[in-house]
């Protein structure tokens, strides 16, 4: 994936997450997915030791259902007039690799 493409991914996650997550619930950041120094990969080892899930997407529309299928809560929103918008999961690629556990 081009680095631009890969920005647009990155940036259209973004504003899923911040859609979509309870910010009170949830906490999220992004992070290389190559450790630069032995701090981050010291990081990233002890939250898989403390039962961190970890997910490599290659698009926002995969990390959003990995996210879901992984059980985070979806926010409900509830537009005036009374209508309600709820997360719908995309229809992803078939036979991609589009997300996968690490």
């Amino acid at each position: 994936m081009a680095r631009r493409e890969q920005w647009r991914e990155q940036a259209k996650l973004a504003r899923l997450l911040d859609k979509w997550l309870e910010p009170d619930r949830t906490f999220w950041t992004t992070t290389d997915p190559v450790a630069p120094s032995v701090t981050s990969g010291a990081v990233r080892e002890a939250l898989l030791r403390a039962g961190a899930q970890w997910w490599v997407c290659r698009s926002a529309n995969a990390a959003m259902c990995m996210l879901y299928e992984s059980g985070v809560p979806f926010r409900v929103i509830v537009h005036e007039g009374g209508t309600i918008e709820c997360w719908q999961h995309p229809e992803l690629p078939v036979g991609g690799a589009e997300a996968r556990s690490a």
